[in-house]
Parts: C-alpha cells; sequence; structure tokens
C-alpha cells in the first residue's frame, strides 16, 4: 500500500508515479507486457520488413514482455524482496509426481486425440521415425528457453493470476487472464501470414481469431487448476507451456494432411480445451483447487505478498 510519506509528494514527481503503479499494478503490468511485445513484433514485421530467418531473430525478446513486465512491477511495488519471491517460485518443484505426469504427458496426450479428432487425419497418421523422441526433447528445450513458457509465465501465472484470483476469484479471474493472454496474440494474427490458420484477409483473421481466445480463455481454467494444486509453482507452470506448445507442433508430423496445421484442426483443438474446462468446472465447482492453493502456499512459496 502507499506510504504515508508518500502523500506530501506532488503527482508529477517519480514517486508520485510510483505510488500510482502501487494503486493499480495489474493495469500496469499489462500495459507494459503488451507494448513491450507488440513493439518488437510490428518492428521486426511490419517496419523493417526483415526476411523470415532475421526476422525470427529480432522479435526473439518479443514473448518475454509478460515476464519482464512481471519483475518490473514487482521490483517497483515491492522491492527488492518481492523480486526474490517471485525467483524462489521458480524453485517449487516438491509437488506430487501426478502433477509432472499431468505437464509432461497428460496435456500432449490431450492434444493427440485433438488431432485424431480432425476429419481425415486418422488416415493419414504415420508412425514417428526413431529419431521422434529426441527431436521432440531439442525442440521442447528450445521453446522451453527462447519460446513463451519462460517468457510468458513468470507473468501470466507468476504476477496476474495470484492477483486476479484475490480480486475475482479463480474461475473469473482465469477466465480474464484468458482473454487478455489471447488479446495479447493479436498482433502476431495481423502480422503473421497464415497464423493459427488465418488467411491474411480482415474477416479470415477475425474468423481464427476468436476462437482462438475462447480456446485461450478455457486453456487459462486448466492452466489455474494445475497452478492451484501445485501451490503456484512457476516451474510447473513454465514445463506445462512448454508441453503444449511443443506437443501441438510435433504432433502434426503424424498427420501430414493439410488438415492438420487449417483453421479446423485449430477449432477442434480449441473446442476440445473448451470441454475439458467445462469438467474441471463441474468437478471443482468452479473453485479450481484455489482453497488448497490458499492452503499450502506458505511464506517461503514467494505467494503470500500476493495477497496482501
Amino acid at each position: 500500500m502507499e506510504s504515508q510519506s508518500m502523500t506530501n509528494q506532488t503527482p508529477s514527481t517519480p514517486q508520485g508515479l510510483l505510488g500510482l503503479i502501487r494503486r493499480h499494478p495489474l493495469f500496469w503490468y499489462f500495459l507494459l507486457a503488451f507494448a513491450w511485445t507488440w513493439s518488437w513484433y510490428i518492428l521486426g514485421f511490419s517496419v523493417f520488413h526483415l526476411s523470415p530467418k532475421v526476422t525470427e531473430l529480432v522479435t526473439i525478446p518479443a514473448p518475454f514482455g509478460p515476464a519482464i513486465s512481471a519483475f518490473l512491477l514487482v521490483g517497483l511495488t515491492e522491492g527488492k524482496t518481492g523480486v526474490l519471491r517471485l525467483l524462489r517460485r521458480f524453485l517449487l518443484w516438491r509437488v506430487p509426481f501426478r502433477w509432472y505426469f499431468m505437464v509432461l504427458i497428460g496435456l500432449p496426450l490431450l492434444i493427440f486425440f485433438c488431432f485424431l479428432a480432425i476429419p481425415g487425419a486418422g488416415a493419414s497418421f504415420q508412425a514417428p521415425a526413431p529419431t521422434f523422441a529426441f527431436k521432440y526433447l531439442a525442440d521442447y528445450l528450445v521453446i522451453l528457453l527462447l519460446g513463451g513458457p519462460l517468457g510468458e509465465e513468470p507473468g501470466w501465472r507468476g504476477f496476474a493470476l495470484p492477483r486476479l484470483q484475490q480480486r475475482w476469484g479463480p474461475l473469473r479471474g482465469s477466465l480474464v487472464l484468458g482473454i487478455l493472454w489471447g488479446l495479447w496474440h493479436l498482433s502476431v494474427f495481423f502480422l503473421v501470414p497464415g497464423y493459427n490458420g488465418a488467411d491474411g484477409t480482415f474477416f479470415g483473421i477475425i474468423s481464427a481469431f476468436v476462437p482462438f481466445v475462447i480456446g485461450v480463455s478455457a486453456l487459462a481454467i486448466f492452466y489455474t487448476w494445475v497452478f492451484n494444486n501445485t501451490c503456484g509453482s512457476l516451474l510447473l507452470a513454465i514445463l506445462l507451456h512448454a508441453s503444449f506448445d511443443t506437443a501441438g507442433s510435433m504432433f502434426a508430423l503424424f498427420f501430414p494432411s493439410s488438415l492438420s496445421q487449417s483453421l479446423l484442426a485449430n477449432v477442434i483443438e480449441e473446442s476440445f480445451f473448451v470441454g475439458v474446462a467445462l469438467l474441471l468446472i463441474i468437478a471443482t465447482r468452479g473453485h479450481l483447487s484455489y482453497k488448497r492453493f490458499l492452503r499450502e502456499a506458505s511464506p517461503s512459496s514467494g505467494l503470500e505478498g500476493s495477497r496482501k
């Protein structure tokens, strides 16, 4: 909360801006996360018109907007102690084995069944090559370190989710996060031709983007359920995100049919996770194991600061 010593400061001073940030941390968090990521993508894909390979290098920092924003906001509002608490949550690995199974095996299996549900995909199925396991692991590590998992999860689940759950509850908080998480991807839909099944026209982009946001919102509910059951472990959230991204790209190799990369494939996958989210809502009565999270989270987990 705002310090009493701040009351004598004028709004134009840095102290006044800091007070504004402390009063509305979520607003400033999402603003900075969007600004960082969209700026990199716009520069790489639109302003400089770089070649695809060069663009991939230039835009590597783009997915790290949520993480950078999280650490910046925690540093400004909670200082060194808050940053250390956030960092400790990367080391929360002592969770029941079943959650590692869910994150590393269960979610990829769900995605595999999504592919099987695509009309015509089963007929085009090709068994993986002997080197598939090695390639999967290699891609997993690259995505983990340079893609969304490490760049996004310290922000989405590390900073935003605990505060959104506290303010609006686990279900509404997850839906708010899911919608904003989906909107965060909007610039890529317009800047990258064919992204997630979009055909490049305005109608085609919107037709692909709307189900994408619905699917991401459903996925956010699944992530919250895992997050709450693992005492807010950022390690498990990062591994979960990496599993989702890797399985989605690698399992497409099993189904060489063009349908596996079509808008229809994405809609089926997103609909599947809507069904999973509904089952979780029913099974947990909308609480998504939040009471367990509150019961088991301890000062050593680094989460007590988010429930002020």
